[in-house]
This record gives structure tokens, C-alpha cells and sequence, in this order.
């Protein structure tokens, strides 16, 4: 049986950085699109979160229409039973009647309102609309916290650190800088090892209708291989100008992805500042429209008071209901966009908003 075998090694000794350039190109762009996945699930939790809040906020806002026609309703009761006693017009039946019609027109639109944003929540966690789903109630006792108290401008510097939108940009701009190397590489002299040992036991003959006679042949070699680019048509003049203007555009892309966080981290810090004072106003504004009301309500049943005052105080207390639940949600969203914008969400903000939103069943 005739066989042969071959063996050879080539290794790069010096490239002018091309094959360490191509090295760091690679990681780069790993880690860019690393950080480029962090920053989508950032963005996705964020809407989710929105989208739970608004659901919450639809949710109580039905609960809190509920007391409304309550109260609508009582404040019929007691305008009927002024107007059998003959002290009021029946006219003050007709406006109770009208405002208790209203607050029931109202609860209805709302009840669409709550069922739109509860398909919408299913819908953005990859449920299908119409998925029955129970949703925590707000927790009305809140008080801010000191969460993200620092001031803005440390907050807006330590996004620019670790912000995952700004990483990505970072590393595919430290990509960029490598192809950069990797192109004038491409036309510069390479240095390699180079080896080679080869056998056979092809049998040979000494002549033409000599008989064969067997044999091994053996030949192997170790040696220096420069290799030396003479010209290439201005290929790599090309090359390194395309890397070049690659370095410049993904700069550009670097300075606003920075303006573009700087942005979101200041708009979100402004919105969570409002909506601290917000949750202050919101609350004792609703215990003074309960105050009122049923102040009111006194003074309309004892026959001191208006149906005017009463109906009046009826919709101060329903508006200010409506903005409670209003601040509540908003200021807890708010806290996820910040935190969003800054690049912090993890996967303990993800397990509370679960725990907060699940399918029944």
C-alpha cells in the first residue's frame, strides 16, 4: 500500500498589530452588543412598567367611581326627600338626579377605559388581550422615599459611566479603533514561523521496464517567512480611510447616546421631583374635599345648605379622588423611568412588577 503524509505549521511572529487588532475588534463588538441587549430590556421593563401603571391607575379609577355614584346617589336620596317635605323645588331633584346620571356615564367610560389598558398590559408581557389578570391595589398611605436623592448632575455623571446605551457605543467605538489598525495592517510586511515535514513509501524505479523497488522518502524543513505586499491597487489606502470615517461616525454616536441619556436623566429627575410634591398635595387636598363634603352634606340634610354646595362639593371630591390615584401611579412609575434612564433596573424591579400583575388561574 503506496501512502504519504504531510505536517505543516505556520505561525504569526509580528503583523504590526493586525492579528491583536482583530482580537479587540471581536471583544469589542461581543461586548457592545451585550451592553446593546441590556439597554432593549431596560427599554422593555420600562414600557411594561407604564403600561402596569396605567392598568393600576384604570383599575382605581373604577373602585374610585364606585364612591362617586355612592354619593351621587345619596345626594339624590336627600334632595327627594327635601323636595316631600315641600322645603325644595323639585328642580333640586333634577339637578341630583343629572349629577347621578353623570357619575354613572362616567363609571361606564372608565370601565372601558380599565378593560382597554388591562388588554394593553397583557398585550406588552406576550399575553393575549383578553387574559383575566389581577392587579395590586395603590397604597394610599405612600410617602416619597429618599430614593435618587442625589442631585441631578451626579446622577446624570453616573449614567455616563454605566448607562448600557452608552457602553455599547463606547465598546463600537473601541471596535472601530481596532479596525482601524487591522486595515494599515493589511498592507505591512508579516513575519511567521513556518514548518514542514512530509514522508512517503512510494516505491521508485531506476528505469523504463526496470522493476520497482520499495522506498521512504523523508523531507522536512524550519525556517523565517517574510512576507512583503508590493502593491495592492491602493486597497488598503481605501481600507484605512473607511476604517477612519467609521471612527469618526461612531464618535458622533458616542457623544449622543450621552446627550440622549443626559436628556432622560434630566427630564425623569425634574418628573419625579413634581411628582413628590405631587403625592403631598394630592393627599391633603383629598382629605379637605372629604372634609368638605361631608360638610355639606350636613348642612344639606339639616336644611342649612344648597344643592349647588352640595352637588359642587360632590365634584370637588371626585376630581380630587381622581388625582390622588393620578399621583400615586405616576410617582411610582416615574421612580422605574429614572431608574430606567439611569441604567439601573434589575431583575429585583422585574419580580416586583410579577408579583404586582398576574394572570388568574
Amino acid at each position: 500500500m503506496v501512502h504519504s503524509g504531510d505536517l505543516s505549521l505556520s505561525w504569526i511572529l509580528y503583523d504590526f498589530g493586525g492579528r491583536r487588532a482583530t482580537l479587540d475588534n471581536a471583544k469589542a463588538l461581543l461586548s457592545a452588543a451585550q451592553a446593546n441587549e441590556n439597554a432593549v430590556l431596560q427599554q422593555t421593563f420600562a414600557d411594561a412598567a407604564k403600561a402596569y401603571y396605567a392598568a393600576v391607575a384604570a383599575r382605581e379609577q373604577l373602585r374610585a367611581d364606585e364612591a362617586v355614584v355612592q354619593d351621587a346617589q345619596n345626594s339624590l336620596v336627600a334632595a327627594q326627600q327635601r323636595s316631600n317635605r315641600g322645603i325644595a323645588p323639585i328642580t333640586e331633584v333634577y339637578q341630583a338626579q343629572t349629577a347621578y346620571r353623570q357619575a354613572q356615564i362616567a363609571q361606564t367610560r372608565d370601565q372601558g377605559q380599565a378593560m382597554t389598558a388591562q388588554g394593553n398590559l397583557a398585550n406588552v408581557i406576550a399575553l393575549s388581550p383578553d387574559t383575566a389578570m389581577t392587579l395590586d391595589g395603590l397604597d394610599d398611605t405612600t410617602q416619597p422615599d429618599e430614593t435618587f436623592q442625589r442631585s441631578v448632575s451626579q446622577l446624570m455623571a453616573q449614567a455616563e459611566r454605566t448607562h448600557p446605551a452608552i457602553v455599547a457605543a463606547e465598546k463600537e467605538l473601541d471596535a472601530a479603533n481596532a479596525g482601524v489598525t487591522q486595515a494599515k495592517s493589511q498592507g505591512r510586511p508579516t513575519i511567521k514561523l513556518v514548518a514542514q515535514y512530509s514522508q512517503n513509501n512510494e516505491p521508485v524505479q531506476l528505469g523504463l521496464g526496470l522493476p520497482h523497488y520499495p522506498a521512504t522518502g523523508h523531507d522536512g524543513y524550519v525556517g523565517i517567512q517574510v512576507s512583503v505586499p508590493i502593491f495592492s491597487g491602493f486597497a488598503t489606502s481605501y481600507q484605512v480611510r473607511q476604517a477612519r470615517a467609521q471612527v469618526d461616525q461612531q464618535s458622533v454616536a458616542v457623544d449622543k447616546a450621552k446627550q440622549q441619556v443626559a436628556l432622560q436623566v434630566w427630564t425623569s429627575y425634574q418628573s419625579l421631583q413634581t411628582d413628590r410634591q405631587n403625592l403631598i398635595y394630592s393627599s391633603e387636598m383629598q382629605s379637605v374635599a372629604t372634609q368638605a363634603w361631608e360638610s355639606a352634606q350636613r348642612r344639606y340634610r339639616s336644611g342649612i345648605g344648597t344643592i349647588l354646595e352640595l352637588l359642587s362639593t360632590q365634584t370637588a371630591l371626585a376630581q380630587a379622588r381622581q388625582q390622588r390615584i393620578q399621583a400615586l401611579t405616576t410617582w411610582r412609575y416615574d421612580r422605574l423611568a429614572l431608574a430606567s434612564a439611569l441604567g439601573q433596573l434589575d431583575w429585583n424591579d422585574i419580580d416586583a412588577l410579577k408579583s404586582g400583575a398576574s394572570p388568574d388561574g
